[in-house]
């Protein structure tokens, strides 16, 4: 969807997970999404002190599944949302800060980090090569490549 941000977030099932957007320090970000015990996911980063919930929060979480020990959850939101983060659909690089907590209840970090994510964007369409039909576009990495009956394949690619 070219509209939405989907974010999916992977860890113990028995800590709070935590995204910042827009910077590498608590100091530089300005938006947020947390998994917590608690009912608000869009919090407004307020330098190096607690972060505040916002008063929209904006992220809409699609799934929250709980595999042995380890949770994965799926937010969406618009590219765009009034005080948040704006993620543009393009070829761009994301300062993020994570951490997680030692609970479930949002507060004190214990495992920190921050990183730069590199994205790339492939076009907005499912496109055809000669006649191989190659999807979804844009993909996030993982991708179908469907040909017609009796034609062979060769990929090469480095990971």
């Amino acid at each position: 969807d070219a509209t939405k941000a989907t974010l999916t977030l992977t860890g113990p099932s028995t800590t709070s997970l935590a995204i910042g957007f827009g910077g590498l320090s608590m100091g530089a970000v300005t938006d947020m999404f947390v998994w917590s015990s608690s009912s608000n996911r869009d919090y407004t980063s307020s330098g190096y002190s607690t972060p505040s919930p916002d008063a929209v929060q904006s992220w809409t979480v699609v799934s929250d599944d709980v595999v042995s020990t380890t949770r994965t959850v799926v937010a969406t939101r618009a590219l765009t949302s009034s005080g948040d983060y704006t993620f543009v659909n393009s070829s761009a690089t994301i300062p993020i800060i994570y951490s997680l907590n030692g609970s479930t209840t949002f507060g004190q970090h214990g495992t920190k980090g921050s990183k730069n994510l590199t994205r790339s964007a492939l076009g907005v369409e499912d496109f055809s090569l000669n006649t191989a039909a190659i999807y979804p576009n844009p993909s996030n990495g993982n991708f179908k490549i469907e040909l017609p009956e009796n034609q062979n394949f060769i990929a090469q690619g480095t990971g």
